[in-house]
Formats: structure tokens, sequence, C-alpha cells
């Protein structure tokens, strides 16, 4: 049997965009995770430990600037498979990047990393 833990729109506080007024303010970004499971129930230790997974990415990220949301989901998912999180797949997502030069309205822009 095969179980994945879901962690969905996990708030993380980052420093993401190319422009200086979002490089000078953290801001919101929301991460959802799936995450293989360790078959082992009855030893905790063995499990997948969500609060440790936010709190590991949210300590990485805290002094930490990125231009793309593209190089944060990279970092994370380097950070994940350092520390033995086994990640089946990530969503990065920035909410309400600006768009001065097309003056589109865009809410969300993700990226996703899977294996």
């Amino acid at each position: 049997m095969k179980k994945v833990l879901f962690i969905d729109e996990l708030v993380i506080m980052a420093r993401l965009g190319l422009h200086d007024f979002e490089k000078e303010h953290v801001q919101p970004v929301l991460m959802d995770l799936e995450v293989n499971c360790k078959s082992e129930r009855e030893k905790l230790k063995n499990t997948q430990n969500y609060s440790y997974i936010g709190e590991l990415i949210q300590k990485y990220v805290k002094n930490r600037n990125y231009d793309l949301v593209e190089d944060l989901a990279e970092d994370i998912w380097d950070l994940l498979n350092e520390n033995q999180v086994d990640a089946v797949r990530l969503k990065v997502t920035k909410l309400n990047p600006p768009c001065y030069e097309s003056r589109v309205k865009i809410e969300k822009v993700s990226c996703v990393i899977s294996q």
C-alpha cells in the first residue's frame, strides 16, 4: 500500500520578485506538497512530520531573496531532498504578481516540480 501526505496551501513568508519594492518586503507564498509517507504507523519517529517540513522551509527562505518563483521552487525541492523528505510533487504559488508592462491582471503564478 502506498500512502501520500498532502500539505495544501502552506503559507511561507518570502522575499520574491524582480522589482525593488518586492525585494524590500516579505510576502505570503503558497506551497502545496505531496510527500510519500513511511509505512511504519506505530513508530512516530518514522513518519513525515508536516510541522517540521513547514518550519524547515520557513527558516530556509527567511533571509534569502528570490527573483523568480521557479528559483524558489527549485531551492525548496533541493532542501526537501537534502533533508530526507520524500517529496513527490511541489507547487509554489506567488499571489498577485505585478504585471505593469502588459497591464493584465494575474492572480497567481505557480511553478510545479515533480518526480
